[in-house]
């Protein structure tokens, strides 16, 4: 199962998602603050609006984000180490084998793991649309959405 979105792309200060057929999918959205002192939190809304998982910053613990798919703790997004280029975070999940996601993200190129079995990449489409990027699902893979949502957090603070 393939995605695209645009590095960078904003509408309405939010990233929108494309399915394989390059159709609208998803919007990631950026709630407004009210003050600087209040947390990050994301909405994400499939394509006819309706919201199907959030994201919100963990107070004290910045840069990590729970995501909840439909109101349900899924994990926590924390990054876990930075060497050079390379960055690598991880997906905390109420199990034991978590998500990893490792590489290069000014380069946006990234490998998603679980239990050292890649189950998704993030490239670049095609030198033609330099902003283009494809996420790659495996087949097996049945935690899509909040998988989306972390890359693109990832994705949105470069």
């Amino acid at each position: 199962m393939d995605f695209y979105f645009h590095r960078g792309e904003q509408i309405l200060g939010g990233i929108k998602v494309l399915d394989e057929f390059k159709q609208d999918a998803f919007t990631l959205k950026l709630l407004e603050r009210e003050s600087d002192y209040d947390l990050l939190k994301y909405n994400f809304k499939n394509w006819k609006g309706a919201l199907v998982a959030t994201a919100e910053q963990e107070q004290f613990m910045f840069p990590t984000h729970m995501i909840r798919v439909n109101g349900v703790r899924f994990g926590r997004l924390k990054k876990i180490s930075t060497r050079g280029w390379k960055k690598k975070y991880l997906v905390d999940i109420l199990d034991p084998h978590d998500y990893e996601i490792e590489g290069s993200f000014v380069g946006m190129d990234c490998e998603i793991k679980r239990n050292k079995q890649v189950v998704a990449t993030v490239k670049k489409e095609n030198i033609s649309q330099p902003q283009l990027y494809k996420i790659s699902f495996g087949k097996k893979e049945e935690n899509v959405i909040p998988l989306l949502v972390a890359i693109l957090i990832i994705f949105r603070r470069g």
